[in-house]
């Protein structure tokens, strides 16, 4: 119930929205904390809460697999936070939702229309978690007119189709639309914790000749000074064609805390293109390319 929820929330307009992690009024089983971390991960309210005379809810008090799923899912939750604090800033520049419906992006797909148990986060990942006791596999649809890159292996899926994914309880099915641009931070156990002087983008190239822009923001996530200027905008473009070029642009740099280093990694190439970064050809390490600012 919670999923469709926090979808049709979004579409009425409450973009902040979550669901107590777990279930708030009974007792929780150490497969639902762990089904239902790995969509709270994904909405922008995230928290584990329930009601007095229930049994104790901390991962922790179930056994050492649920306790290592939610650290996993938590992690992934902090690596996130850059591409979330994004769409939190298109929210509020166009009222676009967080957690959306496939229909919101795929309208002329009929079949997302009555989808209920899956969810874009944004424009480029797709969740779809497994809302049913016992179950270790999970019906997938892939929206058409766009081609898949499975997160956990990188595997490509055509669109417009129903696959089977394997779904161990410790696995959620997520999948990245190609020709995306997901920035991502380092793994922490509060925001502040570490310094976060490195922006790490995950560029997932497509199979064929595409060219696709992504805009990186940054402010100081607490006061309302970016409504004064004080905030800095990256601008990402890829062209994938016979090389691979990347220019990474920065339209405004006002705010104090600045990026010092980026790491761009390149997902899915399967192809031995050249890759040039703002017009100078670049090697990669590990399918990477770092770079002091």
């Amino acid at each position: 119930m919670s999923i469709p929820m926090l979808m049709t929330l979004g579409l009425s307009g409450v973009s902040f929205c979550g669901t107590d992690v777990g279930g708030f009024g009974h007792d929780c089983t150490g497969e639902l904390l762990s089904r239902w971390v790995q969509v709270g991960a994904f909405t922008p309210l995230f928290r584990n809460h329930s009601a007095m005379g229930t049994r104790d809810q901390e991962p922790w008090t179930f056994d050492k697999e649920t306790e290592e799923i939610n650290k996993k899912y938590i992690k992934l939750r902090y690596k996130l936070i850059p591409y979330l604090y994004d769409l939190m800033k298109e929210c509020e520049n166009t009222g676009a939702p967080i957690i959306r419906p496939l229909l919101f992006n795929y309208q002329n797909d009929k079949n997302t229309y009555e989808i209920n148990d899956e969810f874009l986060c944004g424009d480029s990942i797709l969740v779809s978690p497994v809302v049913e006791q016992g179950m270790k596999q999970k019906l997938v649809y892939l929206p058409k007119g766009t081609k898949w890159i499975d997160f956990w292996t990188g595997e490509n899926h055509n669109g417009g189709q129903y696959i089977i994914k394997e779904a161990p309880l410790d696995t959620c099915p997520i999948f990245v639309k190609e020709a995306s641009i997901i920035p991502m931070s380092i793994e922490q156990k509060y925001i502040g914790e570490k310094s976060n002087d490195e922006l790490i983008l995950n560029i997932y190239l497509s199979e064929n000749d595409s060219e696709f822009k992504y805009v990186h923001y940054n402010d100081d996530g607490e006061s309302f000074n970016y409504r004064n200027g004080i905030y800095n905008e990256y601008e990402i473009t890829i062209s994938n064609k016979e090389n691979i070029d990347i220019k990474f642009i920065i339209n405004k740099n006002d705010y104090i805390n600045k990026y010092s280093k980026v790491k761009f990694i390149i997902n899915n190439l399967k192809t031995n293109k050249n890759i040039t970064l703002n017009g100078k050809k670049v090697n990669l390490e590990n399918n990477a390319i770092e770079i002091n600012l």
